[in-house]
């Protein structure tokens, strides 16, 4: 009896484990604390001087990266973030805002089309031209910026295609960008 106890306990704590893995936060817990009562983007968006000084984690889709002396001024096209703090897919985007970093971050790194979230503080707002109209941006003064990994190729010639046996790697027929034919099979 005290053997099947010990061994659906250990069974628990390597689901648990597995499962809170899957589940970590990318923002600092204080940061995160900071920022439970945080308004939501739309209500920002249509009044950022009635925000000022909030804590906000808002994420997105790079759209460009300015650099000016002593800060950087990163366009983010804002989308809801899902779990771990990701941000989602930009055809949900609610707006753009500006994440203003102290000091340099590079264009290159931080370039057009990458995910980032960002926790930081309102600082107001900026007005800029927007395909012929006037856009209001709502500026955030970053305190933690995450870039997440570029999206996988999945052109990629070792990425996972399916077959009929499951999934995996087959033959020559790796580099196929249409998939397993017929001569790929054993």
């Amino acid at each position: 009896m005290r053997k099947g106890l010990a061994v659906q306990i250990v069974w628990v704590l390597v689901v648990g484990t597995a499962f809170s893995a899957c589940t970590q936060h990318v923002i600092a817990p204080d940061l995160r604390d900071r920022a439970v009562n945080a308004p939501a983007f739309v209500a920002v968006l249509e009044n950022p001087e009635g925000y000022l000084g909030q804590m906000v984690i808002w994420g997105g889709i790079i759209i460009e990266t300015v650099n000016e002396p002593g800060y950087t001024l990163i366009k983010v096209l804002q989308t809801p973030l899902e779990i771990g703090q990701m941000p989602g897919n930009g055809d949900y985007s609610q707006g753009r805002f500006i994440a203003r970093a102290t000091g340099y971050l590079d264009g290159a790194v931080y370039e057009k089309g990458r995910k980032v979230t960002v926790a930081g503080r309102i600082t107001g707002k900026e007005v800029l031209p927007l395909s012929g109209i006037e856009y209001t941006y709502p500026v955030v003064s970053v305190a933690q910026i995450h870039l997440w990994p570029p999206a996988p190729a999945y052109n990629a010639p070792y990425y996972y295609r399916p077959y009929f046996w499951g999934w995996g790697w087959y033959g020559s027929c790796l580099s196929r960008p249409w998939g397993w034919g017929p001569d790929c099979l054993p």
